[in-house]
């Protein structure tokens, strides 16, 4: 009876709610219509905020414009907004001037509630909703959610710690901002003020209230964050490299190690399972039905 009680209310409180989620993007627009299948339901207004130019100077693939355009069509992307880079300004600032623009956009289609999300990030979309229900059921202003890393193929799991956290950061866990609430009154940007979690400094958007940090069984966010069609890109162009030397040491280290690893050769576990930088890495089932 609660149960029922409880569902009914989320429903009545969810007419209310209007979710506006906004893509932050240069490259990895292969996986970008699988991503926004798996919210496009629970989702009022979706942008995607992308570049030509990525905040070095390099090109994207010339025939970007042409496949988000064909996404608007189908009705994945509600509206397509193309950044210019400011080459003279730290890539971290460009992305944190990217996201916020993504959240005017959301504001501007009367969206109450905002997410920040990447390409290669996907939710299972029966915990999407579940998650929704809680946060309008308890008010909740801010939220985040765990990170479950994949390594080359949708099919290979990291089990463990975040993989790709940057030297010096091991001991924490790393989480992302899920849902937050928009502001009427308040003026909301990307990496200022307090987070009560640790997250990538461009992802910060805070809210005065009640705060969620959601568990892993609950809500995870899936991390396709080395499968691409071409992976040197990512690394190339990723905002950490405006960070301090070592970072950036570290992630040609990881690069190099990422292009190398071989599941079958590297096995080294019964039941289908390796090892790959101390994590266990699994093999689990295609389950956003991921095709590059």
């Amino acid at each position: 009876m609660k149960t029922l009680l409880k569902n009914n209310l989320a429903k009545i409180l969810r007419k209310n709610m209007t979710l506006g989620a906004s893509y932050n993007l240069f490259d990895g627009e292969e996986l970008l219509p699988y991503s926004i299948r798996t919210i496009r339901k629970n989702v009022h207004h979706i942008s995607v905020v992308y570049q030509t130019t990525s905040n070095f100077g390099n090109s994207a693939n010339p025939d970007l414009k042409e496949n988000l355009e064909r996404l608007k069509k189908e009705g994945l992307v509600d509206e397509l907004y193309l950044y210019e880079p400011n080459l003279k300004i730290s890539a971290q600032q460009n992305e944190k001037n990217k996201r916020d623009i993504g959240l005017k956009l959301a504001k501007k289609g009367g969206c109450n509630y905002f997410l920040s999300i990447d390409a290669d990030e996907f939710y299972d979309e029966n915990q999407f909703n579940e998650a929704l229900n809680y946060i309008v059921l308890n008010n909740i202003k801010m939220s985040a959610v765990g990170i479950i890393e994949y390594l080359k193929s949708p099919e290979n799991q990291i089990v463990g710690g975040y993989t790709f956290t940057p030297k010096g950061a091991e001991l924490y866990n790393f989480y992302v901002p899920f849902v937050i609430k928009i502001s009427q009154f308040k003026k909301q940007r990307h990496g200022k003020n307090y987070f009560p979690c640790y997250t990538d400094p461009t992802r910060k958007l805070s809210h005065a209230g009640r705060f969620k940090l959601f568990s892993l069984q609950e809500i995870a966010m899936h991390h396709m964050s080395t499968i691409r069609l071409d992976i040197n890109k990512k690394y190339d162009n990723t905002s950490a490299l405006g960070t301090t030397k070592e970072n950036q040491k570290h992630l040609k280290e990881i690069q190099k190690e990422i292009l190398e690893f071989d599941f079958e050769k590297s096995r080294i576990l019964p039941e289908d399972c390796t090892i790959f930088k101390q994590n266990i890495v699994r093999k689990v089932f295609n389950k956003f039905k991921i095709e590059l």
